[in-house]
């Protein structure tokens, strides 16, 4: 273990910290008790914010004397390796270990966030970091970029609901939304639109109970990732009842009650019931951008259901109208009224389309086809549904992967995990078929797709771009600026496209990757990894990873402390955030 003065000489002082506990929590057991005494009174001067009093006060004089009292009595030694022990743990805590990143299934991969990050942490509580416009950090402290990871500040609004154990956590633009192990939904950030769910349109510095659904049990909830900072941000919510209730921006339709007016009536959360036949929804999607989104759910016989925007056919209704009751899917276009439908894509922002996915592996889309997203081998946009001509199931490369969502990123079907970049006016999608070969179609921007073929646009044939046991795929950027982020099941990161901020950690100096590539991080990282997703806006991402021990590191664009740091920079490589 590292003695004082090894630790002196390291000015990245919260990385220094973690690698000592991480050090400690591994070798805790077979290390010297000598060791472990040493380090249980290290750790005991170090606090959340006393970088700089480690640096002092932890040192050789301090490691000498320790080391001195090495006869001590073996039951006293053994019982300050105990206290240690206990100590390591506790600061093990302290500083963060975490079980999920902000939440990207079911929204087209890109984490939404503007220049933001939020995460829950092993004891449950929601946390953040980064751009506070709105109230956007929840930190009770008013409007200011937040420069270290900080637990979110909840207020309840029926005076007695407090917090449970979050269990999933959302973001887009200036909001945020997450859901506790007691069912109940809080909500933060811009509320222009209603979308905090309190019935009015003011913001405050807390997350806020949303206490119209008390007394029904939340287990999904699906918050339409927004464009850049566009505030106009739709929320669902999915009962144990399989009942879906909408509340936010309306202006499309997309809460599938209220016409297309966004007023008092959707400032609070209700049920929609019209149009849906199935009494059991089991998934639900939420898609902006542009104050253009679309909706979806699944019922538990495969029934689908969209609605919201629709002024690229995106919802396959056979016209532009806006939808704004929910449609099924089953039975239009060459969607089979029998087909088991199991996941649903839906691309917002500019030139929406969606996409479906069947039992079988095959998968039927509509609307906007420019770069030929739907591969049905043309670029015209479609009105009604047609089927994708590669993944049509004729044969394991040309079905989408499916399993009985016991293994999935987040516990749901690997088929959930079709990932569609979220791009301004361009768009490219990813899907695994069965045969475990990763194919890319539509814009290559940068070399987002990772098929080798440099910015080769209109891809409507997939390519063929990976082959491996891929677990997830994060996507981000736009406007020319569109990279992938690829996890396997083993724990390993590949990289492809837009390195501006360094997001693909590649460091090449020859420009963006097109093909992936398995970039060198730091010691123990890849193969250890768990979780994967990105945020913010055009140029200026955010890479964020779990490791399987819990530990957090970012990477990426630094302006308003997107970092996690209290450094308003780019920071090209992993790095463990500061905590506040």
């Amino acid at each position: 273990l590292n003695k004082g003065s090894n630790m002196a000489t390291n000015t990245k002082m919260n990385d220094a910290i973690n690698a000592v506990l991480d050090k400690a929590t591994s070798q805790a057991s077979t290390s010297s008790p000598e060791d472990l005494v040493y380090l249980g009174k290290a750790l005991e001067a170090v606090g959340s914010s006393s970088a700089l009093n480690f640096l002092t006060q932890v040192g050789e004089d301090q490691a000498t004397a320790i080391e001195t009292n090495g006869n001590s009595a073996v039951s006293n030694v053994q019982a300050e390796k105990s206290s240690a022990i206990t100590t390591i743990q506790a600061q093990t805590s302290q500083f963060g270990k975490f079980s999920h990143l902000m939440n990207n299934k079911f929204n087209g991969g890109s984490g939404g966030s503007y220049r933001s990050s939020f995460v829950i942490n092993t004891e449950g509580v929601a946390m953040g970091w980064g751009c506070d416009n709105s109230n956007h950090q929840a930190n009770g402290q008013g409007l200011g970029n937040h420069s270290g990871v900080h637990p979110l500040s909840f207020y309840s609004t029926d005076g007695t609901t407090e917090p449970s154990k979050f269990i999933q956590i959302e973001s887009s633009g200036y909001n945020g939304m997450a859901l506790d192990d007691n069912g109940h939904v809080w909500t933060w950030g811009y509320n222009g639109h209603g979308q905090i769910g309190v019935g009015h349109t003011s913001c405050y510095e807390h997350g806020h109970f949303v206490s119209a659904l008390n007394g029904v049990n939340i287990v999904q909830i699906a918050q339409g990732k927004g464009f850049s900072n566009s505030q106009a941000v739709t929320n669902l919510a999915l009962s144990d009842t399989g009942d879906v209730y909408s509340w936010g921006y309306n202006g499309h339709g997309q809460c599938g009650r209220n016409g297309t007016t966004t007023n008092s009536t959707v400032y609070t959360p209700a049920k929609i019931t019209s149009t849906i036949d199935s009494p059991t929804i089991v998934k639900i999607y939420a898609c902006n951008g542009a104050d253009a989104g679309h909706m979806g759910c699944i019922d538990n016989n495969g029934k689908a259901y969209i609605w919201g925007y629709n002024g690229y056919g995106n919802c396959g209704s056979g016209n532009t109208g806006d939808q704004t009751t929910p449609l099924m899917v089953n039975g239009r276009g060459a969607v089979p009224l029998s087909a088991n439908i199991k996941h649903m894509i839906l691309k917002g922002h500019n030139h929406n389309f969606s996409h479906v996915i069947a039992s079988d592996g095959k998968m039927y889309s509509c609307g906007y086809n420019g770069h030929g997203q739907l591969n049905n081998g043309n670029t015209s946009q479609q009105n009604n549904w047609v089927a994708n001509n590669w993944f049509n199931g004729s044969n394991d490369d040309r079905r989408v992967k499916i399993s009985n969502g016991s293994d999935g990123f987040y516990g749901e079907d690997i088929g959930s995990y079709t990932w569609v970049c979220q791009n301004n006016s361009q768009s490219s999608t990813h899907a695994l078929s069965k045969s475990n070969k990763l194919y890319g179609w539509g814009n290559n921007d940068s070399g987002n797709l990772g098929n080798g073929n440099g910015t080769d646009t209109n891809s409507g044939q997939p390519y063929h771009c990976f082959t491996g046991d891929v677990w997830y795929i994060a996507k981000g950027g736009f406007d020319g600026h569109s990279y992938s982020l690829l996890l396997t099941k083993d724990g390993n990161l590949y990289t492809t496209g837009y390195d501006g901020n360094y997001v693909t950690l590649t460091h090449s100096g020859r420009g963006d990757p097109t093909s992936f590539v398995k970039p060198d991080l730091p010691a123990g990282v890849q193969g250890n990894i768990k979780n994967l997703c990105c945020s913010g806006t055009t140029s200026e991402s955010v890479g964020n990873v779990i490791l399987e021990n819990g530990t957090l590191y970012c990477w990426g664009y630094g302006g308003e402390m997107a970092q996690g740091t209290d450094r308003d920079e780019t920071i090209g490589s992993m790095h463990h955030p500061t905590f506040s």
